[in-house]
């Protein structure tokens, strides 16, 4: 029986999702260790990550516009900038949700909100059956009988 589950486990875990990083996030906040605020944040600041490449800008730093590549592994995101100049930056990702992130670099704290965009609001219909909704199904079925 114990097999039997353990495979099950696997085969579901082949249909799940991992939080993905690869949004269009706004910067909510740039804090210290202690909490104080070193930036102040403009409507129009932006952060974004997709398909490998980044792109964010400050408007309080100088109109701040960077962009590059990035790597993310172990809850480590690596930037390699290519502009405005060439180089290399790694960041912990402290807090990851569908709607937050928070990553630090030497003590500091930058924050993230999830930009939504008015589509992606909308109720979608019913997709139907669906070969992940059957074994979310058997799965929900096993834990409830074991």
């Amino acid at each position: 029986m114990k097999k039997y589950f353990v495979l099950l486990l696997f085969f579901t875990s082949i249909f799940l999702k991992a939080q993905s990083i690869e949004k269009e996030w706004k910067f909510e906040s740039i804090r210290n260790n202690d909490g104080i605020s070193l930036v102040e944040i403009n409507s129009t600041d932006s952060f974004s990550l997709d398909e490998g490449k980044f792109k964010y800008s400050l408007v309080a730093k100088d109109s701040l516009e960077a962009e590059g590549s990035y790597t993310n592994q172990n809850n480590l995101l690596t930037f390699k900038y290519d502009r405005p100049k060439d180089t290399i930056r790694q960041y912990r990702i402290e807090q990851l949700t569908d709607s937050i992130l928070v990553i630090s670099e030497n003590n500091l704290f930058y924050s993230f909100n999830r930009i939504h965009h008015t589509e992606e609001n909308t109720i979608q219909p019913s997709q139907g059956f669906s070969l992940t909704s059957l074994w979310r199904g058997i799965l929900g079925m096993s834990v409830l009988l074991l």
